[in-house]
């Protein structure tokens, strides 16, 4: 050890800020059920490497504040929760286990366009500040959210949501988050790898509490010159020494030995285990979380409850993801070992074994996790019939973009271009992100499919009619996105003569684009006449997203033609719709807030137009189209008190 004192807090229960040099505070002793974590800090930071018993300590948190009646929510994430929708559902799913009212207003009308949505944080909020009690959420595994949405959701919410809502995130390295306000007002505990190692103390309660027996002071001096002090590894020593018939073997042995700790250990608590064990063992891990019935599913153990019980009895390193071991994981370092052993050691039985849970998590609804094991799996006909099942309700409804990115990067082209419909979802998902050629390299496929389609000699004409229907409204759609309204508008004027039975919603998307080239054009009042009659299309349809970009495209022409109160009374309008339906996308009003700036500019309501260019320009730079650009940063031009970007 390096000399400096620190306390366990899993065996002890004292915790200090990891703050440097400064000297620590006194912290409740975490054994004592009448101060566990009594919410002096708003947020408490748990960041450590792997295997320093992060989740082990935030489990043994919420069961005291469990015990003591604090409601708590808990939340394990995982990369799939880089898609911020996917993110907000889950976030709210758990914080309904803590207070049933809390987003019941927005969880069903969560779709793509709501991402990251003020609207949606303000009335989780506003939920929040209605519950009368405390909450402490836990989020676990922070370290596999990269996305900046995400990031940004979590910022907003520890910085402006209600105080009595505490948060306690667990994460490998630490999280990119604003939390130097916090640090500097003393409301932030934040603990590091050495306030989690075991020190000589800490070691020898461990393996009295595991063996029954003190461990002679050299043996254990040993483990822990061996260890550093590595939670995970005394553990994972203390499970091979309850077992060994020769502990001082093995102790030496392991002083000696070069192999990497974690593997060496894994490896013999796997030779302890009976061979049913094993087995059980190995197909578990496979899985990222596994429940009874999943288990009973890949491993014929008819009593898998019972063998799951027996895991966590003999503390093999079992982590529950809810408060009554309905679904549990393996700690990822033991889990990773015994996933690769599995694997090294019989590729074809590891390889059915993902197959049969998969199978098992797409009948039971757990749609994603099926495709994520058959890509695993590198079942490729499977995972591609999948995907091409979920692909439009997964991408189109519930806005998991990066899934279907993450997905396509798996995917073999050759598989994927058997089903069109995953491609098509792919390049709308594609339209949400600033990667334009990767969008119109997934045009150029489609395109290229269809001409592969037709050139058969027996082919389906209505399922190629209905493919070109798709493709040609991705293209109309993707020139009016780099503003090319003239092509947009000639394309889109196409679609609708060659098209007239499609749904009213893809009709709604092409009249908007068809009216944008009126624009371009100089065409008003044609234009107009176009919105009148996309926006009936959309009333009919529920295209509400679409509709956002008529109000925007209406405001657009009015301001071509000079009518400043017509173009505001869009954008009001506008803002009011986008408030009721799409819950404030912050894409969307960030359109209609820089042409407000314009507009009450030439009225001369110069703090107004501050005010709107302000909740403009986080937005509009990335995400508008060039005449909202042009306004907002002309106004800011001419304004004497720029908007701040």
């Amino acid at each position: 050890m390096n000399g400096k004192r620190h306390v366990h807090p899993i065996i002890q229960g004292k915790l200090f800020p990891a703050t440097g040099t400064r000297k620590p505070l006194p912290r409740p002793r975490l054994d004592s059920s009448s101060d566990v974590l009594d919410g002096i800090f708003p947020v408490v930071v748990v960041a450590a490497p792997a295997g320093y018993g992060k989740s082990t300590l935030m489990a043994r948190w919420r069961a005291r504040l469990l015990d003591r009646g604090v409601s708590c929510a808990w939340l394990s994430l995982d990369a799939d929760d880089n898609d911020a929708a996917r993110f907000l559902r889950h976030l709210i799913a758990a914080l309904q286990k803590a207070s049933a009212h809390i987003g019941k207003g927005v969880a069903e009308d969560l779709i793509a366009d709501l991402s990251g949505s003020r609207s949606v944080l303000e009335a989780i909020a506003g939920d929040l500040a209605q519950v009368q009690h405390r909450i402490v959420l836990f989020l676990d595994d922070l370290q596999l959210v990269e996305g900046s949405e995400v990031r940004g959701i979590l910022d907003w919410l520890i910085n402006y949501a209600p105080r009595d809502l505490q948060y306690v995130i667990g994460t490998r390295q630490y999280p990119g988050l604003r939390l130097s306000g916090l640090r500097v007002r003393s409301q932030l505990l934040e603990l590091g790898a050495e306030q989690l190692q075991f020190d000589a103390a800490e070691a020898a309660q461990l393996y009295r509490s595991r063996l029954g027996r003190d461990l002679p002071a050299p043996d254990l001096q040993t483990l822990l010159t061996k260890t550093e002090g590595w939670p995970a590894a005394l553990e994972l020593a203390a499970l091979v020494l309850a077992g060994s018939g020769e502990p001082k073997a093995f102790i030496q042995h392991f002083a000696g030995t070069d192999t990497s700790v974690v593997d060496y250990l894994c490896d013999m608590v796997l030779s302890q285990m009976d061979e049913r064990t094993r087995d059980i063992v190995f197909r578990i891990s496979m899985f990222d979380r596994i429940c009874a019935p999943l288990a009973r599913a890949v491993t014929d153990a008819n009593d898998a409850e019972e063998a799951l019980l027996g895991l966590r009895t003999r503390n093999l390193f079992l982590i529950p993801l809810d408060r009554s071991w309905e679904w549990v994981r393996f700690h990822h370092l033991v889990g990773e070992f015994f996933r690769e052993t599995y694997r090294r050691r019989a590729p074809a039985q590891a390889r059915e074994c993902l197959l049969r849970g998969a199978r098992w998590l797409h009948a039971n609804d757990h749609i994603e996790e099926a495709v994520n094991c058959v890509i695993r799996a590198q079942e490729w006909e499977q995972a591609t019939r999948w995907v091409a099942d979920s692909v439009e309700d997964l991408v189109f409804r519930c806005g998991y973009h990066q899934t279907i990115l993450r997905w396509m990067n798996a995917l073999p082209e050759a598989c994927v271009d058997r089903y069109p419909v995953i491609r098509i979802q792919y390049a709308f998902a594609l339209s949400f992100f600033p990667r334009y050629q990767d969008y119109e390299a997934q045009i150029y496929r489609l395109q290229q499919l269809l001409q592969n389609l037709e050139a058969q000699a027996h082919h389906d004409a209505r399922g190629i009619d209905e493919l070109r229907c798709a493709v040609d409204m991705q293209v109309a759609m993707s020139s009016a996105l780099r503003d090319d309204g003239m092509r947009g508008g000639e394309l889109a004027g196409a679609w609708l003569a060659r098209w007239p039975d499609a749904s009213l919603r893809r009709k709604g998307v092409m009249g908007n684009v068809l009216a944008f080239g009126h624009k371009t054009r100089g065409r008003i009042g044609q234009g107009l006449e176009v919105i009148n009659e996309t926006r009936r299309w959309l009333e009919q349809s529920e295209g509400y997203y679409a509709r956002a970009w008529t109000a925007y495209v209406e405001a657009v022409l009015y301001l071509k033609r000079g009518s400043y109160f017509d173009a505001r009374l869009a954008c009001t309008r506008g803002l009011d719709f986008i408030e009721r339906r799409l819950h404030g996308h912050p894409g969307q009003t960030s359109l209609l807030h820089a042409l407000l700036a314009g507009i009450c500019y030439e009225f001369d309501e110069i703090e107004q137009a501050i005010g709107y260019l302000e909740r403009a320009m986080g937005s509009v730079n990335e995400y508008g189209p060039a005449d909202a650009v042009i306004v907002a940063y002309l106004t800011q031009a001419r304004n004497p008190a720029p908007a701040r970007r």
